[in-house]
């Protein structure tokens, strides 16, 4: 046969490379279930990547399955199992050959299982029953905490035991289901109505212990789907182990990786928030004692301090009276003095040329200012009588003399000494009386210690006192 078209000449590595690009991208070779036999499974170390061969009776497929995704198989593989590998086909260009680069792996029957799996989670994420807006919050401290599982099983009694050891108050009602087999949606969809409206329960666990896809296929039945979604309190999903993902995960408000960790979830741990309260209590109880003790230190800081100690601002105040009854008398007669030398040294001369001015002007304008300076005048003396009124007031009520007035005298010795008992004076000593008006120089004749009136020898003639007149005016004094 004649040639039409030159061919096109390929390396081994071109022609592989686009046999790789026509098999990758083909749709049927893409997520895919493949049936058969197992045999050559060996697994590398240390990486941890499977590799096996499926096959019947007419043919055989390489497989390969990276450790990220062997680490969540639930069994080991055995030559000779009967399995469902769902993967994608791949070339591996260093041989120039195809594999199966499997994703999951199942003994023979889980595959259609997982078909159904997909399918499902799919429809119902389409419709928003996965969306983290409908998740709702776990109730923080549960009163009564509703279980939806097999009576018999290990679950319940997990469950149990995690709930009273860490909350020991906290009620559990279960109610009992069936969770595998082909009674165990309905049953597990009857258990969840009960619990959802019994009025005591404010959470609900729902789940059971591991097993194969098919064992926990109930979980992924959308009747127990959509019972957890109208559940009208929150549900927690617990079903099989951490590798383990069913339908009623994505559908719960929570998913707990074991039965156990469920109950960790709705349980507060009792003893970790005793502690904690105990320590709050002790850290308040720090800061309300220091806070008690300041204001107690400032309370006696305030106390201590000037503006509480009366009788000692009593007296600086009565001090301070006193050097301004002083000071007044200072400024007064200082004022009264400059006054006088005002009058006459420039004032009065002022005057008397003002005078001698005034008779030079005519009789109106003599008038005008005359009425002018009187009316100066008295404003003058009405302002220094406002001045001085309170300061003379002041004065004159704190004065000694004011109490002299009143027919009071005050007896001293000729230093100065008040005196203020007759015990401490003797017969015949000389004294002086300080009177309103004058002073009057004595000696004493009798002296009456208890205040008794005794009677005074006074020797009292005419000619006594003709010749003691000028002797008493030369001892009066003011």
């Amino acid at each position: 046969m004649a040639r039409t078209v030159t061919p096109v000449v390929y390396s081994v590595q071109q022609l592989t490379q686009r046999i790789r690009e026509l098999l990758e991208d083909a749709p049927g070779l893409t997520a895919i279930l493949v049936r058969g036999e197992l045999s050559n499974f060996r697994q590398q170390h240390p990486s941890g990547h499977l590799y096996f061969t499926l096959k019947d009776d007419q043919a055989q497929l390489r497989c390969v399955m990276w450790r990220s995704r062997a680490q969540n198989l639930r069994f080991m593989p055995r030559d000779g199992q009967k399995l469902v590998a769902f993967g994608s086909i791949r070339v591996y260009e260093a041989r120039g050959e195809y594999q199966l680069q499997v994703e999951e792996l199942w003994p023979d029957g889980e595959g259609e299982l997982f078909l159904a799996f997909t399918e499902l989670k799919a429809r119902l994420e389409a419709e928003g029953l996965f969306a983290p807006e409908r998740k709702r919050p776990l109730p923080l401290f549960p009163r009564c905490v509703g279980v939806v599982t097999s009576p018999v099983g290990a679950a319940i009694r997990d469950i149990i035991h995690v709930i009273r050891r860490r909350a020991p108050g906290i009620d559990i009602l279960l109610a009992p289901a069936v969770v595998q087999g082909e009674e165990a949606p309905e049953s597990l969809v009857a258990a969840l109505k009960v619990l959802g409206q019994h009025p005591r329960v404010e959470v609900i666990i729902v789940g059971r212990g591991g097993g194969s896809l098919e064992e926990l296929s109930a979980f992924n039945d959308e009747r127990v789907a959509r019972a957890i979604a109208a559940c009208p309190v929150p549900v927690v999903s617990a079903v099989g182990h951490e590798t383990d993902f069913t339908i009623a995960d994505f559908v719960a408000d929570c998913r707990a990786a074991t039965p156990s960790a469920g109950a960790e979830l709705v349980a507060p741990d009792a003893l970790r928030l005793r502690n904690e309260v105990e320590r709050l209590a002790a850290t308040l109880g720090y800061q309300l004692r220091s806070a008690v003790e300041g204001r107690r230190m400032l309370v006696e800081r305030l106390t201590g301090s000037r503006a509480f100690d009366l009788e000692r601002r009593l007296g600086e105040l009565a001090q301070g009276l006193d050097e301004l009854n002083a000071l007044l008398g200072e400024r007064l007669v200082r004022r009264s003095q400059l006054a006088q030398r005002a009058l006459n040294s420039d004032l009065w001369p002022r005057l008397v040329q003002a005078g001698l001015n005034l008779t030079r002007r005519s009789a109106t304008e003599v008038a005008r200012w005359e009425a002018e300076l009187k009316a100066r005048g008295h404003g003058l003396v009405e302002r220094r009588r406002g001045e001085w009124a309170p300061l003379v007031a002041a004065l004159d009520a704190l004065s000694p003399l004011k109490t002299l007035g009143r027919g009071y005298a005050v007896c001293r010795r000729p230093g100065g000494q008040v005196l203020r008992e007759a015990g401490t004076v003797a017969v015949g000593e000389e004294v002086e009386v300080v009177l309103a008006r004058g002073q009057l120089g004595c000696a004493v004749t009798g002296v009456f210690p208890d205040g008794g009136t005794g009677r005074l020898p006074f020797a009292a003639k005419e000619e006594q006192k003709d010749g003691g007149e000028e002797e008493r005016r030369a001892g009066a004094q003011f």
